[in-house]
């Protein structure tokens, strides 16, 4: 007995389940506002529960809380952070913080501060701390823009093609 298998039902569940993932995989809490080779400009996206952001007691007591994002830069740059501003203040709501942290004070850290670059898989990137909560409110929004300096525009964001990891990327 010959058995059948058939293609399309199976198609269609991976098309669903590549559909989902990639849902889940796309920041839905940033707005990219402009990309190029000279710069990165991005709005992040925050509402007054602090669930979602990371927690971080300094050794100074003082509690604080960010975000971060990776960002790629173009090959031999160096980022600088150009403009950072916030917009739309609402009171933090502590009960969204562990029993421990709601007494602690918050630390006074700046919007935006960035990393120097790292390299992965022969790609540059930077990583931006993004602290929208301070002195008992949250800022809704925080737009950020990136300048890229000495970035080799011929190169793009590659020194040169990683053929495993193209390899490996394109079958996923």
């Amino acid at each position: 007995m010959k058995k059948v298998f058939h293609k399309f039902p199976l198609l269609i569940l991976a098309a669903m389940l590549l559909g989902y993932s990639l849902s889940i995989a796309a920041p839905n809490d940033m707005t990219i506002l402009s990309s190029s080779s000279e710069e990165f400009h991005f709005v992040v996206h925050f509402d007054s529960g602090l669930d979602k952001l990371n927690k971080f007691i300094g050794q100074d007591s003082l509690l604080y809380l960010s975000r971060t994002v990776q960002i790629g830069i173009p090959y031999g740059a160096t980022a600088r952070l150009a403009a950072v501003s916030g917009t739309g203040k609402t009171s933090i709501n502590k009960s969204s913080l562990s029993i421990s942290n709601q007494n602690r004070i918050l630390a006074a850290a700046p919007l935006a501060s960035i990393s120097e670059s790292w390299e992965m898989r022969r790609r540059q990137f930077v990583t931006v701390v993004v602290s929208p909560a301070s002195a008992g409110f949250v800022f809704n929004n925080i737009e950020i823009r990136i300048f890229f300096e000495g970035a080799r525009a011929e190169t793009g964001t590659s020194l040169d093609d990683d053929k495993i990891f193209e390899r490996i990327f394109s079958n996923s």
